[in-house]
């Protein structure tokens, strides 16, 4: 047999044995990775209850949290409105007054327009309250870390503990924003009252007087944004 007739036999031996020696490897492999049912740990049932709960109350916080961030979010766009506002107040009387669009500063001193600021002022004052006052409980701290490593806890202890620390947690959560909620609700309505006093306000100066009917419907509107707000 000649050289390269060897060489050919050589290379068809080799491309037979490669697909055996890859089927050998991949049994091995899978025996290493795979267990049967005998070989799974076993965990008594209330393990599997109570990761269960652990699962659902961490997705309860996360929820609570993100709750909380997003009214705080609204609070703080209203206080940065209502600074702009007020702070646009005067120098649009001033304005009002210098190109002649009022005779008289005091045009503007109406008890409307004095309701409008008033209400402006308590949206501000409500708004800093809801963002000010937010109190978070979102998971362990590094104090309760420190305990757990200090006090050698099993981990069926630290999961335990962990299972009852959510449930006061979200009871925490909870309140917070029950209280948050009420505190925007009434941010946001004080500054629609504001808005509609003070445009009343500012109505009655530039064209000498509003018609009651106006301020009636006005009234109106305000007493049923209030009644909606308070019962969806």
């Amino acid at each position: 047999m000649s050289d390269g007739e060897l060489a050919s036999a050589g290379n068809d031996n080799r491309t037979e044995k490669r697909p055996v020696a890859r089927k050998k490897w991949a049994t091995e492999f899978l025996k290493r990775i795979s267990h049967s049912e005998q070989e799974l740990p076993k965990y008594p049932q209330s393990w599997y209850r109570n990761r269960t709960m652990h699962r659902e109350a961490r997705k309860t916080v996360e929820g609570q949290v993100k709750w909380i961030r997003e009214i705080d979010n609204k609070a703080m766009k209203t206080v940065r409105f209502n600074t702009v506002l007020l702070g646009l107040v005067l120098p649009a009387f001033s304005f009002a007054v210098k190109y002649d669009v009022v005779e008289r500063i005091n045009a503007f001193y109406t008890v409307n327009t004095g309701i409008g600021i008033g209400c402006l002022i308590a949206s501000t004052a409500l708004a800093g309250v809801t963002y000010t006052s937010s109190s978070l409980e979102a998971g362990v701290s590094a104090g309760d870390i420190r305990t757990a490593d200090e006090r050698d806890l099993t981990d069926r202890q630290v999961h335990d503990t962990l299972v009852n620390s959510y449930a006061g947690w979200i009871q925490s959560n909870k309140r917070t924003i029950f209280w948050n909620t009420v505190a925007v609700t009434l941010t946001i309505l004080t500054m629609i009252y504001a808005l509609v006093f003070f445009s009343l306000g500012v109505t009655s100066a530039l064209l000498d007087g509003v018609p009651t009917t106006v301020e009636y419907v006005a009234y109106l509107g305000l007493f049923t944004v209030t009644v909606l707000s308070l019962i969806i």
